[in-house]
């Protein structure tokens, strides 16, 4: 596999660049089945992690004087975590641009807002209410940007709750 078939890989960085045509690629080495394996495996560990960041932010949660702050601390981190292992499955720069989608960039605000403001609420304005609340609203505001990822989900769930309300 040369270098001129992995512009194409979202994964793909060249490391230097000495001269027109010598480049040293990352994944030269990888067949097409490490390819797709790769990114996959990436992802399923960065879900893990991100779940695994929940549980031990709940389980501290109970510790005295800190286990809010840690609970805060590891349930946003493992909600970043759970946004850069989808990174892997589309390259970074072709996530950021869909996360920017007109479709999805009020999600995307609201989610990064929520998850800057739960730091805010816990580290600087010492309101751990206000933080728990921001962690509430990391959860709705992550499910609603990643149901954007499938067909009209968000419209059939919207008309469902409208029936619900009546």
């Amino acid at each position: 596999m040369s270098c001129s078939t992995l512009l194409t890989c979202p994964w793909y960085v060249p490391l230097s660049t000495t001269g027109g045509h010598s480049r040293l690629c990352v994944c030269v080495c990888a067949g097409h089945y490490d390819q797709q394996r790769a990114p996959e495996a990436c992802c399923v560990n960065g879900e893990k992690s991100a779940i695994s960041d929940c549980l031990v932010g709940v389980c501290v949660l109970f510790l005295p004087r800190i286990g809010l702050t840690l609970f805060i601390v590891f349930y946003t981190f493992g909600n970043v975590c759970a946004l850069g292992s989808t990174m892997f499955l589309m390259g970074p720069l072709k996530q950021l641009k869909r996360m920017c989608d007109k479709t999805r960039a009020l999600a995307t605000t609201i989610m990064i807002t929520c998850l800057v403001l739960t730091l805010c609420a816990a580290f600087w304005w010492k309101n751990f209410g206000l933080a728990l609340l921001f962690c509430i609203l990391q959860v709705l505001s992550f499910t609603w940007y990643s149901l954007s990822y499938i067909p009209c989900v968000r419209e059939a769930l919207l008309k469902m709750l409208a029936m619900c309300m009546k």
